[in-house]
C-alpha cells in the first residue's frame, strides 16, 4: 500500500517559513525604550529558518509522508 504525502506540506516536507515569509531575510530592530518605538536597523538572516526561507514541516518531519 503506497503512503499519501502529508497534507500540511503536500510532500514537500518543507514548509515556508512564517516568521520571514519565504525571504530568508528579516529586520533587526533596535528598541528604544524612551519613546517605545522600534527602529529599523539592518536586514539579517531570518532567526527561525536560518535564512532558508523555509522550515522542516512540523506534521511529517521532513519525510514528505
Amino acid at each position: 500500500m503506497e503512503e499519501k504525502p502529508c497534507q500540511a506540506c503536500n510532500g514537500s516536507g518543507e514548509l515556508q517559513c512564517a516568521g520571514c515569509n519565504g525571504s530568508g531575510k528579516e529586520i533587526e530592530q533596535e528598541s528604544d525604550a524612551s519613546i517605545r518605538e522600534f527602529a529599523a536597523k539592518s536586514w539579517v538572516s531570518c532567526s527561525r529558518c536560518h535564512g532558508k526561507g523555509t522550515i522542516t514541516c512540523p506534521a511529517c518531519r521532513g519525510s514528505g509522508k
